[in-house]
């Protein structure tokens, strides 16, 4: 939030004002849209090249980091786990590029317009917006407003996921730290059931928290945002 080591040098509070391309981070938004609209996260998708249609004809042909694919069917939730681009995209198209955007609001984030692309995270963002983003996931699905530290912590707002759907976006996510493109992060601590997703546009993102789930999907937790 100081801007750097030397505030004379530089005042841009990063955290609020540095507007940045999410990337990866944002693909929980789009997972989480899908499962309010009762698709079932074991549902099978191809990771293979696949060309989408929108806009009057208009083409898209997302690739996977890397360029690679499987040419498999995959559940679901491996998409989200492994980070599949093309699988992402798709299931944005299935659940509804629109209900994707305006689930993306009520998360506190900025409303993309709905193209196949926002589903890869292309709307820029504030590290603080997605921070306060990942936070609902680790609260059950209700949204919270984040105060400074000297403000005591954050305010709890609106539910806009059913806290079911949190629960299963933190599996998800627990997968990505266990197994999927965040093990580096897992080997590096000692913590238990850290929950996160990395990202990659023009900046390298690790959005994690760490949560430990009672029987009515409510307990303390922590939510950190960092970008390079």
């Amino acid at each position: 939030m100081i801007g750097g080591r030397d505030y004379a040098e530089s005042q841009l509070n990063r955290a609020v004002d540095a507007r940045r391309q999410p990337g990866s981070v944002f693909k929980p938004i789009v997972y989480a849209a899908a499962l309010e609209s009762g698709m079932s996260p074991l549902r099978m998708f191809k990771d293979a090249p696949q060309e989408f249609s929108y806009a009057h004809n208009q083409k898209y042909r997302p690739a996977n980091y890397g360029g690679g694919f499987s040419m498999n069917d995959v559940p679901m939730r491996d998409g989200l786990i492994k980070s599949l681009n093309v699988v992402t995209v798709d299931v944005a198209m299935q659940t509804g590029l629109a209900r994707v955007a305006n689930t993306a609001l009520s998360f506190g984030l900025p409303r993309p317009t709905p193209y196949p692309a926002l589903a890869l995270g292309t709307t820029e963002a504030t590290p603080l917006q997605v921070a306060a983003a990942y936070a609902a996931f680790a609260n059950g699905g209700r949204k919270i407003q984040p105060l400074a530290i000297a403000d005591a912590g954050a305010v709890a707002g609106e539910q806009v996921i059913a806290p079911s759907t949190a629960f299963m976006i933190t599996d998800m996510l627990q997968g990505v730290i266990d197994h999927g493109t965040a093990r580096a992060r897992a080997a590096r601590s000692n913590e238990l059931r850290l929950a996160g997703k990395t990202g990659t546009s023009r900046d390298g993102w690790f959005v994690g928290y760490r949560r430990i789930w009672s029987a009515q999907c409510g307990s303390d937790s922590t939510t950190t945002s960092s970008w390079d």
